[in-house]
């Protein structure tokens, strides 16, 4: 039987290819799923900021963090709930 952590990381990996498209460092996003998960405790615009391979400009941090954290948000809504539901 797959642990919780295990589904996840399964999960994680078939994301990377949305991972690439964003440019996101692979480890930092796991964390901030993983402590999403566990303390429900959604990550803060710097932290999502920092996953970032390049850091954006001013100007575009917060509707870059944003989209990323809604993107984080869906897929661990997708992972818990399934996709057909």
């Amino acid at each position: 039987m797959l642990t919780t952590i295990q589904k996840l990381n399964s999960a994680i990996s078939k994301a990377k290819f949305r991972i690439q498209i964003e440019a996101l460092k692979q480890e930092k996003v796991e964390d901030i799923i993983n402590d999403f998960l566990f303390t429900g405790r959604m990550a803060t615009e710097d932290e999502v900021i920092e996953a970032l391979e390049k850091q954006p400009s001013v100007l575009q941090r917060e509707s870059i963090s944003t989209r990323i954290t809604e993107k984080i948000k869906d897929f661990v809504k997708t992972f818990i709930n399934g996709v057909d539901n």
